[in-house]
């Protein structure tokens, strides 16, 4: 199983690099127009184009803007390889690791509010996260072992989400799962290591409710529909 979704995911990054480039040159912008336009050196284009590198959700969405596309025109037509991982109707396991209460309720809402199957399981702080992620920890009542997805806040008591990222990045069982940083920092630094150190998207807690809701749902609209998780994980 970890084969095939292996597979899976270097298939659709490829996919999804052709689309990117495809919507490039049909606007007509050279890589070097396309750079500019977002800021994003042309070594690193021409990896996302290439599917060599996989896009983090947050770059994409950016990308849907900036290409004057919807997030739905880098997934059609992709049945064929979206099979080849079995079958995505199991719940989506997400694994939160948030030490704020009201962080917590409001993800809670945002997830019942995306429509979305899901069983989720809560830490507080860094070490429960690396207890967990280890598999150091005996019984509990996980609803499972292996998330699909990990939601981190960086600033946790104990061990800094930054380590957690380190660790999973080490570990072959996990350095596939999808982590989004959810985080109160603002500083451009935070956001730059975090995608060094490998994360799938970047949101920073919004002062609006509303809004924060609304980047939490759409995150997990964007890996409901392109992830593929075998059975039994």
């Amino acid at each position: 199983k970890y084969m095939e979704l292996t597979k899976f995911n270097q298939s659709l990054d490829k996919e999804i690099g052709k689309k990117l480039r495809s919507r490039r040159e049909k606007l007509f912008q050279s890589l070097a127009e396309f750079s500019d336009a977002i800021g994003i050196n042309q070594a690193q284009i021409q990896r996302y184009e290439q599917g060599i590198e996989r896009i983090p959700a947050n770059r994409l969405l950016f990308f849907t803007m900036k290409l004057n596309v919807e997030l739905s025109y880098f997934f059609e037509k992709l049945t064929n390889i979206h099979n080849v991982a079995g079958n995505t109707a199991a719940p989506l396991k997400i694994l939160i690791v948030e030490d704020n209460a009201i962080d917590k309720m409001l993800l809670q809402d945002a997830l019942l509010e995306s429509k979305t199957k899901y069983q989720s399981y809560m830490l507080q702080n860094g070490n429960e996260a690396l207890d967990y992620l280890r598999q150091d920890i005996g019984n509990n009542n996980a609803p499972f072992r292996l998330p699909d997805i990990i939601i981190l806040d960086l600033n946790l008591p104990g061990i800094h989400g930054y380590e957690i990222l380190k660790e999973i990045q080490k570990n072959m069982r996990l350095k596939d799962i999808p982590v989004i940083i959810l985080t109160n920092s603002v500083h451009y630094k935070d956001l730059e290591r975090s995608y060094e150190l490998k994360a799938s998207g970047f949101i920073t807690k919004s002062l609006s409710i509303k809004k924060l809701k609304n980047d939490i749902v759409q995150l997990i609209h964007y890996w409901t529909s392109v992830l593929a998780r075998p059975q039994n994980s």
